[in-house]
């Protein structure tokens, strides 16, 4: 029986040359850090993502667009859609699953070993600057 794909929005939250991550609590990437995001449960992506991010770690997401789409396959089919946007909240572990949430330099992020597919992803949109 062929697995049903799933919708997953991630969040590339800047604020003054720093970007946003999330320390995963849960396996498979437990102790990892990423972007915050998860599966898309609303019908709105954008609205789904603003959400997330507000839950697990207390910051509002004020502006943005979709930066890229990504399909990858791992636990079961996933397309992922990546949201660049920007806040002025400091961050706190907030969610069910995330033990820590903190602003990274960007170039610090670069050298870092991100959860899923991150890496490549801000390379893309290191690029794009």
């Amino acid at each position: 029986m062929a697995q049903t794909s799933k919708l997953v929005a991630s969040g590339i939250i800047v604020q003054d040359g720093n970007i946003l991550l999330v320390q995963n609590s849960k396996n498979p990437k437990k102790g990892c850090y990423g972007f915050p995001g998860g599966v898309v449960k609303l019908a709105n992506p954008a609205k789904a993502l603003e959400e997330m991010v507000t839950e697990q770690t207390g910051c509002v997401v004020k502006e943005g667009e979709f930066f890229t789409y990504n399909y990858r396959d791992e636990e079961f089919p996933v397309a992922t859609l990546f949201f660049v946007g920007m806040t002025n909240g400091k961050p706190r572990a907030a969610g069910v699953n995330i033990s820590d949430a903190k602003f990274v330099p960007i170039e610090e992020a670069r050298k870092m070993d991100l959860a899923h597919d991150h890496n490549m992803i801000l390379e893309q949109y290191v690029e794009s600057l």
